[in-house]
């Protein structure tokens, strides 16, 4: 979740809002940017701003950085519906199947992509930094996909 909201800060967000089951959590993580002087360091707030639909109305990302889903199948309440045709719904964990995060978004129409990327992208530069040599182009990702039973073009 800090990497993400980091992220978001310095791609210039205007705007970033922590939601979680903890609303202490998301204040906690929050005066850790704001600390450190970001401009949009975040808002905290539980997971009831994921039904809030003048809130969601301007997103344009929503990161799921929880294993919510994964262990009980379901996912917090989320108003996809209220989210512009261009939101982005990422979800930083990965499976063989969309996530329980994802599949509302795909249902509604919107773009939604998962972590497996990521992971290739990281996989990479660690094969890089230890072996100081680049890693062959495209190896490690078409060994993941294969292994989620996904065609290589699928992100």
């Amino acid at each position: 979740a800090a990497s993400s909201v980091l992220a978001c800060i310095r791609l210039g967000a205007s705007r970033v809002v922590i939601a979680n089951r903890t609303p202490a959590r998301a204040a906690a993580l929050a005066r850790r940017f704001s600390a450190k002087g970001a401009r949009a360091a975040g808002e905290p707030r539980g997971l009831d701003a994921l039904m809030d639909s003048e809130l969601l109305t301007d997103a344009r990302l929503i990161v799921n950085a929880t294993s919510m889903g994964l262990t009980t199948g379901r996912f917090a309440r989320l108003d996809y519906d209220s989210t512009p045709t261009d939101c982005l719904f990422y979800d930083l964990i990965y499976s063989r199947e969309p996530t329980e995060f994802m599949k509302p978004a795909v249902a509604a129409g919107r773009h939604a992509a998962d972590g497996a990327g990521m992971l290739v992208n990281q996989g990479e530069l660690a094969f890089k930094l230890f072996n100081r040599i680049a890693p062959p182009v495209g190896v490690m990702r078409a060994a993941l996909f294969d292994a989620l039973g996904r065609s290589i073009s699928a992100r």
